[in-house]
């Protein structure tokens, strides 16, 4: 009976491991409120050598306060959920838009007031072809409320540019991975894992821009059960405009998914493109759905199994 403890034993910490390695990935959540808003939050531009645009975003006050709305450059590291992180003060990276753009100048708002701002941006003619980005900060100072020495900043927005330069530029990406996953029901987090107790319900894509130019992925995502029937489709980055992968960065994209719902073995499968039709990037990962009655099943099948296999050996050296 000792040997009949140690094989339950083994399997049932197997099982709780598989569970423990479940990876929690949080989701991406929205800034609050603060003293202006901005309408879009990103703009798109191509600019030719040599040649200028401008980039437009409404601002207004939201507070019932005069406002002076300050602006300045910042630069930022994309993150994989899409979400620009800026960079310090006076910091800079390789895409930065500090030697082609004009900030507007400060403007005070009433109360509910709204302005078109224009950002005026002129590209070197010696500028190398590539995709260059960052973010114009638009801060809300209040006015009459700051003391000698003093400034009292209500809230800042940010508005996204991001500017082409067309010319010779290399369009490549990758595919990292493909994860499955399932939401929590208090939370909007994820638990990634490949075998889940419970019909997972979102698939995770991880996509990598190894170029220098903007890429916006398209392409199909399916999931198809243990006898190859689709059992789920939908078109990544189907929203407009496109999402952008921007360059030597990742970006995840998540969809929720329904139609799991049968024990057993799914795959996933991708077939996506970007830009104007590269190539074709393909993936498939096999998932597990198998509920706590199967592995407790599964475990006393092949527990009985053990057991009787080493009684049967046992007996056979007692002849």
């Amino acid at each position: 009976m000792t040997g009949f403890r140690r094989v339950v034993g083994a399997i049932v910490s197997a099982v709780a491991l598989t569970a423990m390695t479940a990876t929690p990935v949080g989701a991406q959540t929205n800034s609050g409120a603060s003293g202006v808003r901005i309408s879009p939050t990103r703009a798109e531009l191509t600019i030719n050598q040599g040649e200028s645009a401008k980039a437009q975003f409404s601002i207004k006050n939201v507070t019932n306060t005069q406002v002076r709305v300050v602006t300045e450059l910042n630069d930022f590291e994309p993150q994989e959920d899409g979400s620009p992180k800026p960079l310090k003060d006076g910091e800079h990276n390789a895409a930065t838009l500090k030697d082609m753009l004009i900030l507007p100048q400060d403007k005070v708002l009433e109360p509910n007031e709204e302005f078109s701002s224009e950002v005026f941006l002129n590209v070197p003619s010696t500028q190398a072809p590539g995709a260059y980005y960052g973010l114009v900060l638009y801060k809300a100072v209040p006015l009459g409320s700051q003391g000698p020495g003093q400034v009292s900043l209500t809230g800042s927005v940010a508005g996204i540019i991001l500017v082409n330069v067309p010319g010779q530029v290399t369009e490549s990406m990758q595919l990292a991975s493909i994860k499955a996953g399932k939401r929590t029901n208090d939370t909007d987090e994820i638990r990634l894992s490949n075998i889940f107790a419970q019909p997972f319900d979102s698939v995770q894509v991880l996509l990598k821009n190894t170029g220098n130019s903007f890429l916006k992925p398209y392409g199909r995502v399916t999931v198809k059960d243990f006898r190859g029937n689709e059992v789920a489709t939908y078109e990544l980055n189907d929203t407009d405009p496109k999402a952008n992968v921007l360059p030597n960065s990742r970006r995840i994209f998540t969809n929720k998914i329904e139609g799991v719902k049968l024990p057993g073995k799914y795959t996933i499968e991708a077939a996506l493109s970007y830009s104007n039709g590269g190539d074709v990037l393909t993936q498939k990962v096999s998932v597990w759905y198998l509920p706590i009655w199967i592995v407790v099943l599964a475990i006393v099948i092949v527990a009985g199994l053990v057991f009787v296999i080493m009684r049967t050996l046992r007996k056979k050296s007692r002849k």
